[in-house]
C-alpha cells in the first residue's frame, strides 16, 4: 500500500461507517463556555468534576479531552482554543478504526509506547515531546494515530500500513491560517509589504494591494475588510494546505458527523453549484492576535488627544474609563480582565496599569500595538452523503 492508497483507505472507511461525533458541537460549546467561567482551581480535579458533574457532562467520553482539561485546571490556565474539538475529532476517528487505547505522552515513558508506533514518531525524543496522545489497538498494529500539539507537526497523523497521512482538524466553520502583515502600516494606515512577507506568503500580496487601493487601517479600525474575489481566496487556502503538507482535512457536518476532505475540495463545486468548502469571512484584520511595541507613534499620539488623556509625568498618562475609545477586555478563554485597550489597536497589560476612581494610569512605554493580519476562513458546505458521492465518482 502506498500513501495515495492509504488516503483512499481513510476516506472509504469514514464514508462507509457510522461517523457520529462522540460529542455534539453543542456539547463542546457548552464545555468550553463552562470552563471559561472557572476562576477557582483549589480543589483536586476529580473533586472539581464531581462538584460540576452536570456542567462537565460528557468530558469523560473524551480521554484526551479530559486529560487536556485536567492539565489546564492544574495549571490554573484556560483551555487552548479549539482543543476540545480536536480531541472530539481524533477520538471519533479512533473509534471508527477501533483504536480503543489512548496513551498520554506526558504520563507515559518511552519504553511503554508500542514499538511499532514508536518508530513513526518523526525523529526521536525531541519530536516525541511534541506529540500529545497516541491512539492504537493491540489487535491491529498497522493503524494508529498521533495527536500533536506543535504546529510544525500538523494536528495529527494517522499511520496506515506504514504510510503517514497528515491531518488537519477544522471545525465546520474555522480559520485556515492567520498571517501577520509583518511590514505593518504607516501613520496614514497603508499596509506595508516586507521582504519576508513577499517571500513566504506571496499569494496574499493581491489582498494587501486591493486593501491599500480602496481604504486604510485608520478608516477600518474596529472593522475587518473582506471585499476579496472568490478565486483569490480559494487559491490562497489551497496554498495554505500545500505549505503545511496537509493530506486530509477532518471536520464535521451540521448533523454532527465526522467527515474527511482533501485539499482539492476547496475548488470543487457540487452538482447544484455550491462549493464543497467556502471561503466566506476571510478578511484583513486591522487588529490581529499578535502585537509589538508602538510602531505608529503619531497615530497613538492622536488617539491620546481623542481620549483627552492627561500627561501627569514624563511618558505617564491618565485617561478616564468612561470613554468610548477605552475598554477593559478579558484574557482569551477566561473571564479575568487582562488588558486595557485604546481605540481597538493599542493596549496596555492590566498589570502595568493603575485603575482607581474610574481612571487608568499607564506609561506610554508599556503600550503595545496589535499587528494587522490576513485571516483565512473555510466552511464545510456539504453533507456527508454529498461528500461520499463526490469521492465515489472521483475514484
Amino acid at each position: 500500500m502506498n500513501k495515495k492508497e492509504a488516503i483512499s483507505e481513510l476516506i472509504n472507511t469514514i464514508y462507509n461507517n457510522n461517523s457520529d461525533l462522540i460529542l455534539s458541537e453543542s456539547d463542546i460549546k457548552r464545555l468550553n463556555n463552562f470552563f471559561k467561567e472557572v476562576d477557582q482551581f483549589s480543589k483536586q480535579f476529580d473533586a472539581f468534576l464531581e462538584e460540576n458533574s452536570e456542567k462537565t457532562k460528557g468530558i469523560s467520553k473524551l480521554k484526551s479531552g479530559k486529560y487536556e482539561m485536567e492539565k489546564q485546571y492544574n495549571q490554573n490556565r484556560a483551555l487552548q482554543p479549539g482543543i476540545l474539538s480536536e480531541c472530539n475529532y481524533v477520538e471519533t476517528l479512533a473509534k471508527i478504526f477501533n483504536l480503543n487505547k489512548c496513551l498520554d505522552f506526558d504520563r507515559t515513558p518511552m519504553n511503554q509506547v508500542p514499538i511499532e508506533c514508536r518508530n513513526y514518531l518523526n525523529s526521536g525524543y525531541q519530536t516525541f515531546s511534541a506529540a500529545r496522545y497516541l491512539y492504537y489497538s493491540t489487535k491491529n498494529p498497522d493503524i494508529f494515530i498521533f495527536q500533536y500539539g506543535n504546529p510544525a507537526n500538523g494536528d495529527a497523523e494517522i499511520i496506515i500500513n506504514g504510510n503517514k497521512v497528515r491531518l488537519e482538524f477544522k471545525e465546520r466553520n474555522a480559520k485556515a491560517g492567520e498571517y501577520d502583515i509583518t511590514g505593518l502600516y504607516d501613520d496614514e494606515g497603508k499596509l506595508l509589504i516586507s521582504d519576508d512577507f513577499r517571500k513566504n506568503t506571496p499569494e496574499y500580496i493581491p489582498f494587501i494591494e486591493k486593501f491599500n487601493n480602496e481604504t486604510n487601517v485608520i478608516e477600518q479600525i474596529g472593522h475587518n475588510y473582506n471585499d476579496f474575489d472568490d478565486e483569490t481566496k480559494v487559491l490562497s487556502v489551497m496554498e495554505y494546505f500545500a505549505r503545511h503538507d496537509i493530506d486530509a482535512i477532518v471536520s464535521s457536518t451540521s448533523n454532527n458527523e465526522l467527515v474527511v476532505l482533501t485539499p482539492e475540495c476547496v475548488k470543487i463545486e457540487l452538482p447544484d453549484g455550491r462549493r464543497i468548502i467556502t471561503t466566506e469571512n476571510s478578511e484583513i484584520r486591522t487588529s490581529g492576535r499578535n502585537h509589538r511595541k508602538i510602531f505608529t507613534k503619531n497615530l497613538f499620539m492622536n488617539v491620546l488627544d481623542q481620549m483627552n488623556a492627561v500627561e501627569i509625568d514624563k511618558d505617564k498618562y491618565e485617561v478616564s474609563l468612561d470613554n468610548e475609545l477605552v475598554e477593559i477586555v478579558n484574557g482569551r478563554g477566561t473571564s479575568t480582565p487582562s488588558r486595557i485597550k485604546f481605540n481597538k489597536v493599542f493596549f496596555v497589560d492590566i498589570n502595568d496599569a493603575i485603575i482607581e476612581n474610574d481612571k487608568v494610569v499607564f506609561n506610554i512605554n508599556d503600550v503595545e500595538q496589535l499587528k494587522p493580519s490576513i485571516s483565512m476562513h473555510i466552511k464545510i458546505n456539504a453533507t456527508k452523503d454529498e461528500l461520499k458521492d463526490y469521492f465515489e465518482k472521483k475514484d
